[in-house]
Formats: structure tokens, C-alpha cells, sequence
């Protein structure tokens, strides 16, 4: 690991991060952060509209949190049970003359239904923020999601596209908006904690190799007390702080980057895969994509019947699958507008794409699901 430290300055590090993102979003506002929740705060404040935020019922709860410390109210609207990502029918309900921004989420890697959304952001005069945190790299009629809206945030956490052990970007397509990000940002200490992040990747490196995740799979699953559906409420947590990416987060996320192509190749053919295994399964409902759209997969989701007996009979079969999130955002805020992201929440299971995922063990993880009486 000496070698990371030894690739030069951090500013190096950032500077080719920065370029190869401009590059590839066709933009040359780029700010990097320890995470997307922060670039996604510092974009909100730096709008400076107050009002509501409406983002999707289904959704990693950190992005509602966010908006909220960003000083904005929280508003949600329904999925599609297609591509579980925002449904324009609902958004379009939902908005208010107190909208300010919607949060369009590519879940799971599925791109989500722009074009529409867009047309009613704009009807509506708000602004409109792609969350591409789990879609880098899918695509739209052969665009890349994250150059549609006024702006986007990327993820290179351990469970995106690119597990960079962290780290995540801003896009900003204008650059008025870029230069209020820019003036918010000159006041930011950076504490950039490259030994913390270092120590990060290198656990998550030791866990993930095969034989050593089999083991430590088992011993953290093995009570299967995780629950299918979590009925809690939301916890606001506030930020105690927030850093900017970390020269590791960069060197390895340049690294990845280099290997885009290949990644996001090896994923859609384990998605392909799925598709045509399971596409008759009975109880089993695959996501509706678009012939228009090019995921990213960050894994395969699937509706089951019984999504805990589903989990436990994978389990015992030696498969770690994802209970993608476990609640719905919109009913953690105390909001039952959103019953289809109810519905997500109670059945969703994400089946795995990650690129190193050999051949046999994909058939295998089909062979399993085709067995699960619990679909």
C-alpha cells in the first residue's frame, strides 16, 4: 500500500479525479467530497431556496437526512415497481408551489425516467438534481445519466459501481451555480484523513476476498435477525462533520475509473443472465427496463413473495443477496403517499453483479432462486 501514498501529491490526485469527470460529464464544474450526501448538502445550500425537497418514497434514508440539514423540508413521491425509481405520474402530483428541487434517483444503476421528469421540473420551474450515486456509468439512448439535470452527485462507496472505499463528486452543469458551490467551499476546512480512509480500503480489501467473505458472511448473517422490513421512524442526524475526498478515495477512484468499460460490460452480462434464467419464475418479478436504457447494475433486484424466507434459504445456500433498503422512506417521515415504495421496502432483494462474480457462481445463484419456495 506504500504505493498509493507514493503517487504523488494530493492535489495531483484530485486534479486528474476532477479532469477525468469533467471529461466524462462534459462539464467542468466538478467538486469532490468525502461522500455524495455531502456534495448533495453543499449543492442545496448552495441553491439557497429553502422550501421543499421532493425525492423518491424508495430511497437510501441519508438522502432525505441531507436534505434536511441542507435546511430544506422533505417531500416524496411514488416509484414505478418497473425501475423502482420516481414515478413522473406521482411527481407531478406532489409538487407545490414550496417545491423547490427534485431529487431524481437512478436506483440500483436503473436510469430513471428523465425526459418526463425533466418536462415536469421545468413546467414547474424547480430545479432538478440527478442522484446518479449508484448509476455510474448507465446510460440513456446512449447518454450518461448525470449530464441531464442541472446537476448530479457520483459514488465511489464500497457498494456503488466503482468501490473506491469512498469518496464522491458534485456535477454542476452551470457555471453560476458552480461558482456559489465554489464560495461555500472556500470556507471548508479540509481534514481529508488519508490513513483513515487507507485503513478503510484495506479491511474492506481482506473482507471481500472470497474465501475470507464466506466466513465472515456467516458469522455476521448467521443469526438471520435482520429484519425483512424495518418499521422505524427517520433519525434526522445532523452532520458532525463533513471533509472533502481524501487522496486514497482519489487515487483509487482514478484507478477504477480506468476499468469503466469492462466493469459496467461484466455487469449487464450478469444482469443479461438473470434476465433470461428467471424470466418465468413464478412469484418472482424482474425490474421492467426500457429498451432505451442501459443500467449499471449495481445489483439485479428482484420482488419475491416472502423477501425474509427468500433472504434465509439463499443464505443457507451459501449466497449473500442484498435486502436492498428495508423500509420506505416516505413511511419512516410519517407520509402514505407512497405505496408503492411500501411495496418495495416489504419485497425487494437484490441479487449480485459484482464484475469478478464468475460464470458458475451466477448459474449457481439462478439455480438457487429457481429452487427458493419462497419466492
Amino acid at each position: 500500500m506504500d504505493l498509493i501514498l507514493s503517487q504523488g501529491s494530493s492535489e495531483d490526485q484530485e486534479s486528474l479525479l476532477k479532469e477525468i469527470l469533467a471529461d466524462l460529464y462534459k462539464t467542468p464544474y466538478i467538486f469532490l467530497f468525502e461522500n455524495a450526501r455531502t456534495g448533495l448538502f453543499f449543492l442545496l445550500k448552495a441553491l439557497g431556496k429553502g422550501g421543499e425537497v421532493i425525492t423518491p418514497g424508495y430511497n437510501c434514508v441519508a438522502v432525505p437526512e441531507a436534505v434536511q440539514n441542507a435546511g430544506y423540508e422533505v417531500a416524496f413521491a411514488d416509484i414505478d415497481l418497473g425501475t423502482y425509481n420516481i414515478a413522473p405520474e406521482s411527481l407531478e402530483r406532489s409538487i407545490t408551489p414550496g417545491t423547490s428541487a427534485v431529487l431524481i434517483t437512478h436506483q440500483f444503476g436503473i436510469p430513471s425516467d428523465i425526459e418526463d421528469i425533466l418536462r415536469i421540473c421545468k413546467a414547474a420551474g424547480v430545479t432538478a438534481i440527478e442522484d446518479a450515486a449508484p448509476a455510474i456509468g448507465a446510460l440513456i439512448n446512449g447518454r450518461l445519466v448525470g449530464t441531464f439535470a442541472d446537476a448530479a452527485v457520483i459514488s465511489f462507496h464500497p457498494g456503488k459501481v466503482l468501490p473506491a472505499g469512498g469518496g464522491g463528486a458534485l456535477i454542476v452543469h452551470s457555471r453560476e451555480l458552480a461558482d456559489r458551490v465554489g464560495g461555500l467551499l472556500r470556507t471548508l476546512p479540509s481534514r481529508r484523513s488519508n490513513f483513515a480512509h487507507l485503513a478503510r480500503a484495506i479491511v474492506l480489501k481482506v473482507i471481500l476476498d472470497p474465501k475470507i467473505y464466506e466466513v465472515f458472511h456467516l458469522f455476521y448473517r448467521s443469526s438471520l435477525g435482520e429484519d425483512a422490513l424495518e418499521a422505524v421512524s427517520h433519525a434526522n442526524k445532523c452532520f458532525s462533520a463533513v471533509d472533502r475526498c481524501s487522496k486514497t478515495q482519489a487515487f483509487l477512484a482514478n484507478i477504477l475509473l480506468k476499468d469503466l468499460s469492462p466493469t459496467l460490460r461484466r455487469r449487464r452480462d450478469i444482469a443479461d443472465t438473470y434476465k433470461h434464467a428467471l424470466s418465468d419464475i413464478a412469484g418472482l418479478k424482474l425490474p421492467d427496463i426500457p429498451p432505451a436504457f442501459e443500467p449499471s447494475w449495481i445489483h439485479f433486484p428482484v420482488r419475491v413473495q416472502d423477501k425474509k424466507a427468500f433472504c434465509i434459504h439463499m443464505q443457507r445456500s451459501g449466497i449473500d443477496v442484498s435486502r436492498a433498503f428495508s423500509y420506505s422512506c416516505a413511511d419512516r417521515y410519517g407520509m402514505d403517499n407512497c405505496p408503492n415504495s411500501r411495496l418495495a421496502a416489504e419485497s425487494l432483494v437484490g441479487l449480485p453483479t459484482y464484475p469478478s462474480l464468475q460464470d458458475e457462481h451466477v448459474e449457481r445463484i439462478c439455480r438457487a432462486v429457481k429452487a427458493c419456495p419462497a419466492k
